[in-house]
């Protein structure tokens, strides 16, 4: 059994939900032997496969040393299944020994353009084309963490930087953040279904990254439209944690530089329609919005600086 640590892009799973699980075929909800709800959290990462595209930070180590690692833990368990070529393409060192001969071996790190076992191209989910797919999953809730320099005691005295609970700092890791994943890997001794283990203990956030969209997500002002009222909502906004600051400077590397966490605003920051006691004019006619804009206006957009290209590429614009 070896540890192991890899930094990607979450694009399946939560690190803080583990809504019970529903077998494909049968459509039916999974229970585990002792009659539980199988419910497991899960999360899987993206990581891309050119090195010079990936998001990294200083003492976090490569997927390559990682991927080696737990390959030799598979080997070493399972050596009956090792020696034949590599399936899919896997692009590794020629002094690697050879990958897994079993195709339906489980060693949770997949070609995300490779195909399921029905023949479905992996790259059809937001995410994964041009990535190695690494899963995990855990019956017991993981630790989920981010590195903050701006945290207080209950004196309002200041604390050292450090790692801090996300359920302590607010911070909500969505799908297309970037993530370290830390576990163990670890022989599951399944006669039927042979592989590997990748039990989650750690979850860290490193990066707001570009939010990907469940396939369920409803898109609410299309489908609800919008609400009238003196304010345009029926109570006061909540705003949210405008993200962290961090002690750590992580780089791509193609050499741009990334210090601490605090992120711009996201593309879906639009500002906000002019308000009901303005006495300024209605805004001039412009090219219709689409739902996306929420109701807000053509030209509330351009006063921030928007330009008709930025809203077309940012989907906007109808």
């Amino acid at each position: 059994m070896s540890r192991f640590t890899f930094l990607g892009r979450l694009v399946q799973g939560s690190a803080t939900e583990n809504p019970q699980r529903v077998d494909n075929k049968t459509k039916q909800k999974k229970v585990r032997p002792n009659g539980e709800p199988d419910s497991p959290f899960y999360v899987a990462v993206a990581i891309e496969k050119n090195p010079a595209n990936r998001f990294l930070i200083d003492g976090v180590p490569t997927y390559e040393s990682q991927k080696e690692l737990i390959d030799a833990d598979a080997r070493a368990a399972w050596p009956q299944f090792f020696g034949g070529n590599r399936p899919q393409g896997l692009a590794f060192g020629a002094h690697l020994a050879l990958d897994c001969t079993n195709p339906k071996f489980a060693n949770k790190v997949i070609d995300g353009d490779g195909f399921d076992e029905n023949g479905k191209a992996y790259n059809l989910n937001d995410g994964w084309a041009g990535c190695w797919i690494v899963k995990c999953s855990t019956y017991y809730a993981p630790q989920v963490q981010e590195w903050r320099d701006d945290q207080v005691d209950a004196r309002g005295a200041a604390l050292p930087a450090g790692w801090f609970d996300c359920a302590k700092t607010g911070r909500k890791i969505k799908l297309g953040d970037y993530v370290s994943i830390s576990g163990t890997c670890d022989n599951n001794k399944s006669t039927e279904s042979p592989g590997m283990y990748m039990n989650l203990d750690l979850v860290a956030f490193e990066k707001e990254g570009e939010r990907i969209e469940s396939r369920s997500a409803v898109d609410v002002a299309s489908t609800l439209g919008t609400r009238g009222g003196p304010s345009g909502a029926s109570a006061g906004a909540v705003s949210g944690s405008t993200g962290a600051t961090g002690g750590r400077t992580s780089t791509t590397a193609s050499g741009g530089s990334y210090s601490g966490y605090r992120q711009p605003p996201a593309d879906d920051d639009a500002p906000p329609p002019p308000g009901a006691d303005d006495d300024a004019p209605p805004p001039p006619s412009g090219p219709t919005m689409s739902a996306k804009a929420n109701g807000k206006s053509y030209q509330s957009f351009i006063d921030k600086g928007w330009t008709e290209a930025q809203l077309r590429e940012h989907g906007y614009l109808a």
